[in-house]
């Protein structure tokens, strides 16, 4: 039986750059560690790739912040990239 003060066991084993990119998140955002890393897994997920490849395209500042914002649906800005994927697709491999 886990009791509810222990941390998520999961998120305790993540590399480096996953804690560094939900710091950023959390701070960008102004939400829990927790509620940034859930953001950045739902990102990874919906645009197919790893949650470290977004971790350390975030830390890196090659995939920005304001991606964030709605991590799991279509951005309603005038970027030119339409969905999650099409972001991290552009962001990602833009060196």
């Amino acid at each position: 039986m886990r009791h509810k003060a222990m941390p998520d066991l999961d998120a305790l084993c993540e590399p480096a750059e996953v804690h560094q990119a939900t710091g950023m998140i959390s701070a960008h955002l102004g939400i829990s560690c927790r509620d940034a890393l859930a953001r950045l897994r739902r990102y990874a997920a919906t645009a197919g790739i790893g949650h470290l490849e977004v971790a350390e395209a975030t830390v890196e500042r090659r995939l920005h912040l304001h991606h964030f914002h709605s991590a799991n649906s279509p951005r309603s800005d005038s970027s030119t990239a339409d969905t999650p994927a099409d972001h991290a697709a552009h962001s990602i491999n833009t060196v």
